[in-house]
């Protein structure tokens, strides 16, 4: 034999005797008292006591008999029995020590509450507790306990917790308190009344959907506040769970023949689904979605683009006409520049106007130039003259006398030269004064802008006196330096740039610039780092932002002084944004798809393991690919302080719950919307609302498990979970409004009733009357039964007014206020009339065997008819009709109508 395997076994309690291991879980059991003592302060006692002490409360180990106050009358436990129990709970005890939260006082008291029924059914000792006594103390319980389902658990743990410890003679298969039929018989699963809406919370529902519209301004919050209400009709109309109906597909209609059908994308694990649309709610869902479709296709479109290209082309739509204004505004500037230097140019050439007309090709002495120049040299030398005009720039002609002596002419075509050269360079050329001028729109009179990229463009021009005069020939006082001038190149390269904002527009954008762009993107800044490119880079990460710059901007307020103004500030680059809008939208509907996959699973009460993509979202339950485009509920991205119309997102459960529940920083659709609904009834909408009602309405309408599980797309045992009365509490109803109200009911049982109450019977009589032949009751095909249909079939197959010999069943009972049973009635008797027609030919055919169809037939036809003129002479003598379809009784809300008032019956 394996070494391994002789250590492995050499502790094993299944090689040790039932005894031995008997021993060591009472020893272990002991020493682990001490230390949940110690770790547990609500613990108080010891271990041999025969009771303990639990958060002020004892625990007994012992049985006080039925009729006995006093504590002093305790019957003690089998000592084997009470170590077995104590070990348990100091197990339990023991395992739950390192919880954040000990166990509750009733916890602990529960977990030794089964045992003196165990003792009653005979279980003294350890060698008792076999199959046949552990049913045994099952049926015990379930007969004694009015709710058995905790105690039976509680034994089952305590069985459980010994066969672990292996000192059990055999195996023990548990009965499941949940799924055992003869405890869903007699106590079913709990009624989760809360879960059914209010009949005043439909009417709020229904009053938001008409305010909602009435109010609704086109903007992206209205369309949100549209979506949430229209959700509801798939939850009524279809019984969807609110994951489900955030991920109905926009195309989700379809005609089947002459069934309309919805497609609803589950992720169960079955194949999807596309359940019908009943008669009754056609209009009103064709009519939503259409209008669905029309708020949201600007969302859609603006998905599938991102989702294609990563993309918007409204974001360069929007790029390009402010880069066309840009544009424009430079060209603009840039034709003022042009305009100005014109002017000049006419204002240059009359200003060196020669006095006395030339000829080209003849020599002119310095002295002539004073009668043929605007301006000359005043100097007496021909030395000084000659330095005077070689500073202008006029080329002169040298004729030397000798080596050390020159004298000089101007030839007439170089003083046209001269001439055209200073009116071009005024033509070309521009001060920064004038610079600032043409910007500003204005005279200036500074004659520098302190602006040093403007300054630095400028240097001294060439031409001394000359261009001075040829500048300012108004002020020009016979002498004077040339000014500093920049070229019509650089000024008007200088004004394009002002335009534009000091830089490229086709890479960047200012901050200005993009708020009034995208005001639907919210840029956050830094209070404590104010003008930090690191704080606001770290404020913005999914933008791309550049150092501080001169941002120049053009004035918009009317009278400025100036039209451009400089401020240092923070450039975003272009492609940032793009990049920006499709990571939001990427991960913000993974999130959101995240979010709304986990609420639907946890409405299922299903574990999974979350897979999927915000682009494409798959199911591999049907193979279907689901992009967010491809949602019927589209909205924009909403935050607190603004709505982001340019990131589509899927319709989140959250949202959906804000809207109708509103939070602690916003108000619910209600009350923004002034639907005059109390509190309570407000904050008492679900999610699943629908969904019960829907399930509720179903199974009052006659239909069996398996066609409203089919319907809903749930399992046979999730219809637990809805708000249908249990077989039991429906009895227990049932049996109260027949003796209420005496016209109400019709059947064998209710006119017992009747006839008890008109023999003044005492009250104490009939309610032993009601709970010995009303212990459940049933929804069948044609109304109800007080027969345990759970656990015996129907003899008569279901054949309530039929019966054995045509007179009907004695457990049927018809209810004369519900209308889907009296609708379900008439189809019946449709039906059977259309048969009977049918039968009659193959009956004269000379089939001979149709003649007992026909017969059942026209029984069932004779016995509707006698169960509609019985109920409409009952109704006619009550006091008081009931003409309004619940919903809208007083009384309670039965699902038989439609909540958005669309009619029908």
């Amino acid at each position: 034999m394996n070494v391994s395997t002789n250590i492995i076994a050499f502790g094993d309690k299944r090689l040790k005797s039932i005894r031995e291991n008997y021993e060591r879980l009472i020893q272990r059991a002991r020493e682990q008292f001490p230390l949940v003592l110690k770790s547990n302060p609500y613990l108080i006692g010891n271990y041999e006591d025969t009771s303990w002490r639990y958060r002020g409360e004892t625990v007994w180990f012992n049985t006080l008999p039925k009729g006995r106050r006093s504590n002093q009358h305790r019957l003690d436990w089998d000592p084997e029995v009470t170590e077995l129990v104590k070990a348990f709970v100091t197990d339990k005890l023991f395992k739950s020590r390192t919880r954040k939260e000990p166990l509750s006082k009733s916890r602990v008291i529960a977990l030794r509450n089964f045992v003196p029924t165990m003792i009653q059914s005979g279980i003294t000792a350890l060698d008792q507790i076999n199959s046949e006594s552990y049913h045994t103390a099952f049926h015990t319980i379930l007969e004694g306990s009015k709710d058995p389902t905790s105690v039976i658990q509680d034994l089952n743990l305590f069985i459980q917790f010994l066969s672990d410890a292996h000192v059990l003679r055999s195996v023990i298969d548990l009965r499941s308190p949940i799924k055992d039929q003869s405890v869903k018989e007699k106590v079913g699963p709990k009624a989760k009344t809360g879960k059914m809406p209010l009949p005043e919370l439909i009417r709020a529902i229904i009053a938001l959907r008409w305010k909602v519209e009435e109010s609704f301004d086109g903007s992206d919050r209205a369309i949100s506040d549209t979506l949430c209400v229209y959700t509801q009709v798939f939850a009524y109309a279809l019984g969807l769970r609110a994951g489900e109906i955030l991920r109905i597909p926009h195309d989700c209609l379809f005609w089947d023949g002459p069934d309309l059908r919805c497609r609803v994308y589950t992720e169960k694990g079955q194949q999807a689904r596309a359940p019908y649309v009943p008669t009754i709610w056609r209009e009103l869902v064709i009519e939503v979605v259409d209008r669905i479709k029309n708020l949201t296709d600007i969302y859609r479109k603006r998905a599938r683009e991102l989702e294609k290209n990563q993309r918007l082309s409204e974001v360069d739509t929007r790029l390009d006409r402010w880069r066309e204004e840009r544009e424009s505004d430079a060209q603009a500037l840039v034709q003022e520049l042009d305009d100005y230097l014109s002017k000049k140019r006419v204002e240059a050439t009359n200003t060196w106007t020669l006095k006395l007309a030339i000829k080209p090709e003849m020599e002119y002495s310095l002295d002539d130039l004073q009668s043929i120049l605007p301006i000359y040299s005043q100097a007496k030398s021909t030395a000084d003259k000659v330095k005077y005009y070689t500073k202008w720039g006029l080329n002169l002609t040298v004729h030397p006398i000798d080596p050390k002596k020159s004298s000089y002419t101007i030839s007439g075509r170089s003083i046209l030269i001269f001439v055209d050269d200073q009116v071009e360079y005024r033509a070309s050329h521009i001060t920064e004064q004038e610079f600032l001028s043409i910007l500003h729109a204005r005279d200036v009179y500074r004659f520098n802008s302190g602006d040093k990229t403007i300054s630095s463009l400028t240097k001294t021009a060439d031409g001394s006196t000359a261009t001075c005069y040829t500048f300012n020939p108004e002020n020009f006082a016979g002498k004077g330096r040339a000014p500093a001038v920049m070229s019509r190149n650089d000024a008007a390269a200088k004004l394009r740039d002002y335009a534009l904002g000091g830089f490229d527009p086709y890479t960047k954008i200012d901050l200005y610039s993009f708020n009034k762009l995208f005001p639907e993107i919210p840029l956050l800044f830094s209070r404590t780092k104010a003008g930090s490119l690191k704080s606001f880079q770290a404020q913005n990460p999914l933008f791309k932002i550049n150092d501080k710059q001169k941002i120049y901007a053009k004035v918009k307020t009317e009278n400025s002084h100036i039209r451009y103004s400089v401020n240092e500030g923070f450039t975003i680059d272009i492609t940032s944004i793009h990049s920006m809008l499709f990571e939001t939208f990427t991960s913000s509907n993974l999130a959101l798809e995240k979010e709304v996959w986990e609420q639907d699973k946890k409405d299922q009460e299903e574990e999974a393991t979350f897979t999927g993509t915000a682009v494409m979202i798959t199911s591999k339950a049907f193979s279907v690919e689901q992009n967010v485009s491809d949602f019927l509920f589209l909205r924009c991205r909403l935050m607190s302080r603004n709505a982001n119309s340019l990131v589509p997102e899927i319709l989140s459960y959250q949202a959906l719950s804000y809207a109708m529940h509103g939070n602690d920083r916003f108000k619910s659709m209600f009350e923004r919307y002034d639907v005059d609904v109390p509190d309570n009834i407000r904050k008492s909408w679900s999610s699943h609302h629908g969904r019960h009602w829907k399930t509720t309405s179903m199974l009052r309408a006659g239909l069996e498990a398996e066609v409203v599980n089919r319907y809903m797309g749930r399992e046979a045992s999730q219809l637990d979970h809805y708000d249908h009365n249990t077989g039991t509490e429906r009895a227990k109803i049932l049996g109260e409004a027949m003796q209420e109200n005496q016209t109400r009911f019709l059947g064998a049982i209710p006119q017992t009733v009747r006839k008890m109450q008109h023999e003044n019977i005492p009250a104490k009589e009939i309610d032993e009357y009601l709970n010995e032949t009303v212990q459940t009751a049933q929804h069948t095909p044609c109304g109800m039964c007080v027969g345990s249909l759970n656990l015996n079939p129907c003899e008569f197959n279901m054949g309530c007014l039929v019966g054995n010999e045509g007179n009907g069943c004695s457990r049927y009972i018809f209810d004369t206020r519900d209308a889907a049973m009296r609708v379900t009635l008439a189809n019946e008797k449709d039906k059977s009339e259309k048969e009977i027609s049918r039968l009659l030919d193959v009956f004269d055919a000379g089939n001979p065997a149709a003649e007992k169809h026909i017969l059942r037939h026209a029984t069932l036809v004779e016995n509707i008819n006698k169960v509609f003129d019985y109920s409409n002479r009952l109704l006619a003598s009550t006091s008081k009709k009931t003409t309004e379809i619940a919903p809208f009784e007083e009384e309670g809300s039965l699902p038989d109508d439609c909540p958005f008032g669309c009619g029908g019956d």
